[in-house]
């Protein structure tokens, strides 16, 4: 319960710096970039109460099933991608598939695009966040790590999380 109480805190004071730190973000943005600055790539941090459990193993468990579900679903959408791209026989299907598979590399690459386009943006927010907590008398968080963090093995309920 400590971890969720720590990292609520955290996520309280970057949600009172979020404005000055997006204004901070696009003011920087302007002098580097043509293109405007991406909002929609930078949303303040939220912690999340999934199931909470007597016993961190347990706790360990839930998070580790949840990420389980969402590695099974990326392999399902492969998978269905994959057969997509087989088709069937035929010269009309292949030429059909084909034209659809160059459509697809389109879409794959613009997204890819903007994909990157928010990671700048969203990297040059975090920069700008970073330095208003610490000017605030805060520890700045790794947004490197986007890893869940697991409970503690300390007394009390753990609080199984979920970071966004």
């Amino acid at each position: 319960m400590e971890d969720y109480k720590t990292l609520e805190k955290e996520v309280k004071l970057e949600s009172f710096l979020h404005l000055k730190a997006l204004a901070a973000a696009e003011s920087a943005w302007r002098t580097n970039e043509t293109k405007p600055f991406p909002e929609s790539a930078v949303t303040p941090r939220n912690v999340q109460i999934l199931k909470e459990f007597t016993n961190s193993e347990k706790a360990a468990e839930a998070v580790k099933a949840e990420e389980q579900k969402a590695a099974d679903l990326l392999k399902e959408e492969a998978a269905q991608k994959a057969q997509r791209e087989r088709g069937s026989g035929g010269r009309r299907n292949r030429e059909f598939a084909e034209r659809q598979k160059q459509e697809e590399q389109k879409k794959e690459a613009l997204e890819e695009e903007r994909e990157a386009f928010h990671k700048k943006a969203r990297d040059l927010y975090d920069q700008k966040l970073s330095e208003l907590i610490t000017a605030a008398g805060g520890t700045p968080p790794d947004f490197s790590s986007s890893e869940t963090p697991l409970p503690s093995k300390g007394k009390g309920k753990n609080v199984a999380k979920k970071r966004k």
